[in-house]
């Protein structure tokens, strides 16, 4: 028997979850990878980002936790962003991965655009983190 979280619970369910995780963190990935739910904190921390400035950054707030089109409940970050400000170890961006306050990893996204050079003065990256939940089946 399938397990099937109804439309108006899936906004709940994702509310609940961003309110006891409280603040949670964004990090960047190096290299091409396509994320798989076998991965961990490691794997992240392995080919992380290390351009100058880099650093994990808090997800600011939620804009809000909503149905999309197709009943998939969507809670949405707002825009964290990185900016190379001197010169130093270029590094091609392919995704973002969110971590709690404890340093586990909840869930992860590939950059379709990727690889973003982050290589220059003055170039940027931005993420806007979201976590979606679908029927659960």
């Amino acid at each position: 028997m399938d397990l099937v979280v109804c439309a108006d619970a899936r906004v709940l369910f994702l509310q609940y979850l961003i309110a006891k995780w409280g603040q949670l963190y964004v990090g960047l990935y190096q290299q091409q990878h396509a994320p798989a739910v076998t991965d961990d904190v490691g794997t992240y921390q392995r080919i992380e980002c290390n351009f100058p400035v880099y650093v994990r950054q808090p997800i600011p707030a939620w804009v809000g936790v909503a149905l999309d089109a197709d009943n998939v409940g969507v809670a949405l970050g707002s825009f964290v962003n990185w900016t190379v400000t001197y010169d130093g170890t270029p590094n091609d961006v392919y995704g973002y991965f969110v971590v709690d306050s404890k340093n586990n990893l909840l869930w992860a996204q590939a950059d379709p655009a990727a690889p973003q050079p982050m290589h220059s003065v003055g170039q940027r990256y931005r993420v806007a983190p979201q976590l979606a939940l679908g029927a659960l089946c």
